[in-house]
């Protein structure tokens, strides 16, 4: 698993984002030909909507348990693989939304 420091950046950081920033509104000006609004989009949809994919994904790794759990109770090889592909396939979607919660930030 993915661990990363959730901190305020430092004022080395800020300047350099101030300067990425003023670039980057030069570079839109020169090919748009208009004024950029100096505003970022809002991740605040992105953010709720890699809430409800953790949770969708935390749903199928339990339902993934419960699957091998029967498997192993009731000597279905079958049962308990499929289980296992369910974790494995949900601790695989559970990564990605970390990669992408890493950049979102």
């Amino acid at each position: 698993m993915l661990a990363y420091e959730d901190s305020q950046p430092s004022t080395r950081d800020k300047s350099l984002q101030q300067r990425c920033l003023a670039v980057g509104m030069r570079v839109i000006r020169q090919k748009t030909g208009r004024k950029p609004t100096g505003r970022a989009p809002s991740n605040k949809g992105a953010a709720i909507m890699g809430a409800v994919d953790k949770a969708k994904n935390k749903a199928e790794e339990l339902s993934g348990k419960a699957k091998e759990k029967f498997g192993e109770a009731t000597d279905d090889k079958a049962k308990k693989q499929e289980g296992k592909a369910d974790q494995t396939k949900s601790n695989l979607k559970d990564a990605g939304e970390t990669v992408k919660d890493a950049f979102r930030h």
